[in-house]
């Protein structure tokens, strides 16, 4: 999991990760689910254990694009490429947002950053 700094609870940071996955897991059944509503608020749980979690972040993101939250889906999109300026699916993301905005050369050239850097980590073996 990805992370930026992040503050930890008093539980400590074990606890946190624990707790980081759990919201996660739940975030992406509700997903799948269709239950948007809910998993925006398991993905925001997980940011509260853990502010900079890209992972969540993009999760987040990928929420409020569907639930049409543009605006909300740009900052918390933003925040993921200020932690990993080369995350793939933060880049599909924004792209996807450009798209609703008819802005398709701007969606384009996200595209094309989220294939370069997908193509990078596997082959250096990074992260997601």
């Amino acid at each position: 999991m990805q992370r930026g700094r992040a503050a930890r609870g008093a539980a400590g940071p074990q606890a946190d990760e624990e707790a980081v996955r759990s919201h996660l897991e739940r975030g992406r059944a509700l997903v799948r689910q269709g239950q948007w509503h809910e998993a925006q608020i398991a993905f925001e749980l997980a940011l509260r254990f853990d502010g900079g979690c890209v992972e969540a972040l993009c999760a987040l993101g990928h929420v409020l694009l569907r639930r049409e939250a543009i605006d909300e889906a740009r900052r918390v999109i933003a925040r993921a490429l200020a932690i990993d300026e080369a995350c793939p699916a933060a880049h599909k993301l924004l792209a996807e947002l450009h798209l609703k905005r008819g802005q398709f050369d701007l969606a384009a050239r996200h595209f094309q950053l989220a294939s370069e850097h997908d193509a990078d980590r596997r082959r250096y073996g990074g992260g997601r």
